[in-house]
Order: C-alpha cells, then structure tokens, then sequence
C-alpha cells in the first residue's frame, strides 16, 4: 500500500499516536515507515503529536511525506509525554489506541497481531517486548542497511519485563475510563509503567505479547533520560513521577480540569436524580451545585419533567430505570448542595478492592421564609448514609431505579458483595431542612432540630436568640432545649456495653426509670434507661458521659413526661444487636419483625411453618417485668430477602411488620446504619 492509499484511508480502526519533540527525524521517519508496514491490511492513522517542537514547518513536510498527521500542542514549554499522548489521542478517532516512540522499530506482523489479540480479548492492555540495539546502532545505520529483522533480533538486547517497553496497546474505551496518562508526570519517565497498574487495578489484564515474528526495536541514540537527570529540577520532577506511580492508588486520573483529554469521553461520574416528587426550587439549587463540581465529565440523569439549565452534561430520562455509562454512579435528591471540590475528595479516597466511598452530611435548617438558621448548620451524621454513597458501576446492574428506594437497594446489594467502602472523615454533603410553623411536624425532622441545637448547648455555644417565627418554625422539642422546658432523656444500650460506671447517674435521682429488653431465654438484647426533667443543664453533662460509654442518647419535649407511657420498641436497634449475637459479620442477613395485638400465637406458629430458612426466632420480647410485647424476631439464612418477602407477604393482618437486611461488614469497616 502506498503512503497516499494509506493517509486516505477512511475510519481508521486503529491510532498510532506518538508524542515527540524536536527529536530526530531520521528516526521518527523510519518508525512511521515501520508502522505502516506493521499494519498492512488494517485500516489506520498515525498521529505525530508535537509538544512543544520549535521547527513545526519540518516536521509537519517529514510527517506529510511518510503518511502521517501533524498535530502542534500548545505547552507550558516542559516536555510531558502524558500531555503529548492525551493530545493525540484526542486528535484521533481510531477504535483501538496504539502509543509508542518515535525511535521504536516494529516487525511487520507486531503491531496487526496486538490489534488481533484486543479484539479478542477487548479488555486486554497489550505490551510488546521491547528489545535494545546495541550501542552505535543509529538511525544511519539503519537507514543504511535497511530494516534487517533476523539482524536485529541477533543483536537486540532483551528489556527487563518490569518495564513497560514502549508500546501501549488498548481499546479507546477502556483509555477513557483511565482518563489517559496522568498529566501531571513530566520531563521523563514513569507514564507508562503508572498506566499499567492502573489498567490492573481497573480489572484488565496486562499481555506481553511476545510470539516468533513480532518484534519491537529501539533505535540507539544518547539517552534522554541520563541527559534529564543533569539538571537538579529535572531530576526532582523525575523523583515526584516515581511518587505518583507508587502512592496513587486511584485508576481514574486527571480528574480535575485536564488540559489535554478529549470532550466526549466515558462520564467519569453518573449523578441519578429523581425529580418527580420535587419543588422547582429545590430541584435546581441540587442541580446546579452538581455542575459546578471540580470534577467536570460527568453525566446528570434526572427522571421526571423539570426544568433545567441548559447543560450538554443534563438528561431527561422517561422511565424510572436507566443506564448509566459513567466509571463511577451516585445519587442525589432535590434540596441536597454539593460542595464545589466533593466528588474530586471522594474518587481520591479510592483503593483497589473499593466499591463504595461515602462521606459525611450536614443539614441546614431553614425557617419558613427560605431563612438558613446560622449557625444551625453543624450537625455531621455519625455513619455512612446512601445518599451519600459513590459506587463503582462495574459492580452494578445494566439499569437502575433512580429513586431514592432504588437506589438504597444498589447501595445494600454492592455492600452485601464484600466489595470494600471507604467512608471519608469529611462532610461536603448538605442536606437543606425546611421547618414548618406546625406542631405537628413530622417526627424525624424535629428530632433534627433538636439534635443540631442540642450540639451548640454540647459544645459550649450560647443558644441563639432567634426570632418569634423561628422559634415556632424549630418546634416544640427545640424550644424545650433552648429555653428550659420539660425534658424526656432516653439512653439505648446493648448488651456489649457497660453503664456500670454511671450508676452515679442513676442512683440517687428518683427522675431515672430503667428497662431491660431480653430474649425469653433471659438474654439481653438491650438496656434501657429514662429521665424526665426541667433541667437542660443536667440533660446536657448526662448525655455527653453517656454517649461516650457508646450508648445511643435520645432527648424530646415532655408535656407531661411522668404520665407518658414507654417509648415504642426500636426494631432496627434490636435486630442490629441480635444479629451482633447470632451473625456472622462477614455475612449479610436479613430478618423479619412481626408484631400482632391479637392472635399472635397462631401468626407465630404459621410464620415458623412456613419459614424454611429461619435460624433464630425471638418472640415475646420482655419489655419490663411481667410485661410481653407480641414481637417476634426471625433470622433467614444466607440473607434470603426473598423468602423473607414471600413471608411477611402471606402473614395475616400484622399489626406492624419490617423486613429488615443487614450487609456484610468486615471488621475494619464501618458498618452503615
């Protein structure tokens, strides 16, 4: 094929790109010439990607007179070989990527045979075995005698394998999900080597393709590197390359503001936002705080009719299941706000063997005018939330509900697979609470307000001197804590943990009222214990000598505290602790809470009937002394959610029932609540 026949070839399968400058043209010419003949037959382009050359009009007449394209790079005037390659990669539109040098020599069968080799297995990182002539064999020599395989291979000198040898051969997809070579690397060294590791940790496998007729040759010539290492500032930016390549962990590189990577690329992140059941407003303060992340390529797909600002990055999705393309997924709601810099701290978090990294939130309340409550804005969540949650989409389904149920149900199942989760120390995820002026506001959104006023009484901050509206705006359970008025103070304790060291606390005040829940075999689940009061102080010195015992410490407004009866049973905090007894971290588990007022007896008896899987059944949980609650707590082996469903389905006229499952959490790791 003649070198015109070849530049005019249409949709190149295969991108040959090489960065270079100012580099010998003898050699480059000799290379591209070697590469046309490598892949004879196969459609393909050569992409010269010129860094920073200062005799542009040269080398743009030797690449146009070998068939190849002249790309010039705008530089910061340091030679990057990252930078250049990303930039011909972006300037190419060949399926299958092939990066090298311009002073490698390829057989005729080498390069056809590794394009063979990613087709049939596509997600392969192909390397070929480079091999060194020998010292004085120039490009002169070469053009001399011409390109003598079987001399060569006489000659040539065997590279070490833990090198990367000077070809890097990938399909295009799987260079996008590892956002090319990190661009930072410059001067010398390292790029490929970092590229590889990366590769394996993103799930492909590295092939050194080293077969009788495939050949790779580098033409001698003064060493760059050696020339480099003369300077004290090149030899230090070789030094912090070595750094990059052996404390990154991440695979995804060049996550913030690349210079150099092509528009269009596999979404680094899928955001799921479900706005069917959102106010306008909300909508948008979510939206646009997702787009104006440091991390830029991503994909926001939002099921529901809204209306958005126009970004190319914005989906509508018609149906509640979609199909995200980005590396990595998450989940966001209407009225949440991002911090600008949350998803570049998270994707750094990621380790090999991670499938979820989450982070803190903090929730800003808002009077009924739209007013935040500063400095109402402190609160951080103890535990790892789903809404918090980034997952990597390998471990996910082809399709995914966008609501928020769905969605926890992702989260769970990537948790239940043993996948790691990283939780980072950080809160860059708020969450915006608008309190209404009605008493009966839902429980849990006073329960809010009560704990982020009750954390400015525990770090030593006055109360607020709030106005009229906002203090019916936080509801009565704020406004007990912030100006004195009757208190209920309720302290949670598993069995693990001993209060034995506050019976100070309960003895001689009469205001404390304990309760132990136990198994009908007398075992404690969990301990209980009371107060009711008017003296925020005193609630305040107990819950902070409590809560650090590890005790779960509730406190509510009490208007007539001593006549109210027992709170109700907290079936998750129980089936938390039993599964703590039972279980086996490791492994997930699914459980079944069943509560009838009449008949329980025959429910019981039929439940066990039918539970095939059961292991562990706790019924008649003692509440206090001679009292019964009818609960029973069913464990099903292996986390069969399943038949946990069919079951709680088939049980008649339950009072209250609750499938509830548990995720593996190896022991390390947090445990999501």
């Amino acid at each position: 094929m003649s070198e015109q026949s070849r530049s005019e070839a249409s949709a190149p399968l295969v991108s040959v790109i090489i960065g270079f400058k100012d580099w010998g043209l003898e050699r480059l010419e000799l290379s591209v010439r070697s590469i046309h003949d490598s892949l004879e037959g196969i459609q393909h382009e050569v992409v010269i990607s010129d860094y920073g050359s200062e005799d542009t009009a040269s080398i743009a007449e030797s690449t146009q007179r070998v068939g190849a394209r002249h790309v010039i790079v705008e530089t910061d005037g340091e030679w990057s070989r990252s930078r250049a390659l990303n930039a011909g990669v972006r300037a190419s539109v060949g399926e299958i990527v092939l990066a090298t040098d311009a002073d490698m020599l390829f057989t005729p069968r080498a390069l056809s045979r590794a394009v063979e080799q990613i087709q049939r297995h596509p997600h392969e990182i192909i390397i070929l075995q480079c091999r060194d002539l020998p010292v004085g064999h120039s490009h002169e020599v070469v053009r001399r005698e011409g390109f003598d395989w079987d001399r060569f291979a006489s000659i040539g000198q065997i590279r070490p394998r833990w090198g990367m040898g000077g070809l890097v051969a990938v399909r295009r997809e799987i260079w996008e999900r590892l956002r090319g070579w990190d661009e930072r690397m410059h001067t010398y060294g390292g790029e490929d080597v970092d590229f590889g590791k990366r590769a394996q940790a993103a799930g492909s496998r590295i092939d050194w393709l080293d077969e009788p007729g495939v050949g790779m040759y580098h033409i001698w010539h003064p060493s760059s590197g050696a020339s480099a290492t003369r300077s004290a500032a090149a030899s230090a930016a070789i030094a912090a390359n070595r750094r990059i390549h052996s404390t990154d962990a991440t695979f995804a590189r060049n996550r913030v503001r690349p210079r150099y990577l092509p528009s269009g690329m596999v979404p680094l992140v899928s955001v799921l936002v479900d706005a069917r059941t959102s106010g306008a407003e909300p909508l948008k303060t979510t939206i646009t705080s997702i787009l104006g992340q440091s991390v830029h390529d991503l994909e926001v797909l939002v099921v529901g009719e809204a209306e958005l600002p126009d970004d190319p990055r914005i989906s509508h999705m018609s149906t509640d299941h979609v199909s995200v393309r980005g590396t990595f997924v998450t989940s966001a709601r209407a009225g949440e706000v991002w911090a600008e810099n949350r998803l570049e701290v998270l994707l750094d978090l990621w380790v090999p063997g991670t499938g979820l990294i989450s982070d803190r939130t903090i929730q800003l309340l808002r009077d009924e005018n739209g007013t935040a409550l500063a400095p109402l804005s402190v609160v951080q969540t103890s535990t790892a939330d789903p809404r918090t949650t980034l997952l990597r989409s390998a471990l996910l389904p082809s399709s995914l509900s966008a609501c928020p149920q769905g969605w926890g149900v992702a989260v769970r199942a990537v948790a239940a697979s043993g996948a790691g989760w990283v939780v980072a120390t950080s809160a860059r995820h708020v969450t915006i609470t608008d309190l209404m002026n009605d008493e009966s506001v839902a429980a849990e959104r006073v329960a809010e307000a009560l704990a982020i006023t009750s954390a400015l009484v525990r770090c030593g901050l006055p109360a607020p001197e709030l106005p009229a509206t906002t203090v019916t705006a936080l509801g009565s359970l704020a406004n007990a804590l912030l100006y004195g008025r009757e208190l209920t103070m309720e302290v949670e304790a598993p069995s693990a943990i001993d209060l034995t060291p506050y019976h100070d606390l309960f003895a001689d005040d009469q205001r404390w009222v304990r309760r132990t829940i136990r198994t009908p075999k007398g075992q404690i689940l969990e301990r209980d214990v009371r107060w009711s009061g008017d003296d925020p102080a005193y609630v305040v010195e107990a819950a902070q000598r409590l809560a650090g015992s590890g005790a779960t410490v509730h406190w509510r407004y009490a208007t007539e505290a001593d006549h109210e009866p027992p709170r109700p049973l907290s079936v998750g905090s129980l089936v938390r602790t039993a599964e703590s007894i039972y279980g086996t971290p490791e492994k997930p588990a699914v459980w079944l809470a069943f509560r009838k007022d009449g008949g329980f007896d025959d429910a019981l008896n039929e439940a066990l009937s039918k539970a095939q899987s059961v292991t562990v059944v706790l019924d008649r949980i003692t509440e206090a002394e001679g009292e019964e609650a009818s609960w029973m707590l069913a464990r099903f082996r292996n986390g069969n959610t399943v038949e946990a469903l069919s079951l709680a389905a088939s049980l008649p006229t339950p009072t209250a029932i609750e499938v509830i499952e548990l995720p593996a959490h190896p022991q390390g790791t947090e445990v999501p609540q």
